[in-house]
């Protein structure tokens, strides 16, 4: 009951920020199948990339870089300068976003006890 509930949040929540312009989304297709996504936030002058998702079997296709494509471009448009976006310790896609400049800015540290 309570994953449901914080789903449910989240799906507002979401369509909130769709609805108000602080978010953007671009989805990957085929057939009908969603292959991958990427959703970009701002608030005027900082851009987040929030999510840039592809599925497994999909990775190596070349979505990944149409996604940043459009995200890229879509900061541009917005007169977004600067772009942040956080990536999980060995995430290859890393290497996709060192391709677009982006630099490692700060390391995260964590204890799980």
């Amino acid at each position: 009951m309570l994953m449901r509930k914080r789903l449910s949040f989240s799906y507002k929540q979401f369509e909130n920020e769709l609805k108000e312009g602080k978010s953007r989304i671009a989805v990957v297709e085929n057939d009908s199948n969603i292959l991958g996504f990427c959703k970009i936030g701002t608030d005027g002058k900082t851009g987040i990339l929030e999510y840039l998702v592809i599925l497994d079997q999909e990775r190596g296709k070349g979505y990944g870089a149409v996604l940043m494509d459009w995200a890229m471009n879509t900061f541009r448009k917005l007169k977004v300068n600067e772009i942040d976006v956080k990536v999980v310790y060995g995430n290859e896609a890393i290497h996709l976003y060192e391709k677009y400049g982006f630099k490692e800015k700060s390391i995260i540290m964590s204890l799980h006890r």
